[in-house]
Formats: C-alpha cells, sequence, structure tokens
C-alpha cells in the first residue's frame, strides 16, 4: 500500500531513505510555508524517531 503525502510528496517507503536532518528541514519548511502553527520538533526528537 503507497501511503503518500501529496503535499509534501513523502511516501511511506520514502521516509526509509531520507536522512532525519532533511526530513527535519522539511516539516519545518511545511509548517512555516503552509502558516500551521505546530511547534516545530527538535533534530534530536526526528532522530529519535529514526531510532538514531
Amino acid at each position: 500500500m503507497d501511503y503518500r503525502n501529496p503535499k509534501m510528496g513523502i511516501t511511506a517507503d520514502g521516509l526509509k531513505t531520507l536522512s532525519p536532518g532533511k526530513l527535519h528541514n522539511d516539516l519545518c519548511g511545511f509548517n512555516k510555508k503552509n502558516k500551521l502553527g505546530f511547534t516545530n520538533p527538535s533534530q534530536d526528537e526526528v532522530k529519535a524517531w529514526f531510532g538514531n
């Protein structure tokens, strides 16, 4: 099954190839660009999601 976020262009399989830093930048940029108002995760939090 293909889980995709159409606005960010990220698939579940694509997450396996992203570095934590790239994902952090993409998430923070998407939040800012779309004025979502979410609290951005720290780089350490994103690294923890990857188990690093």
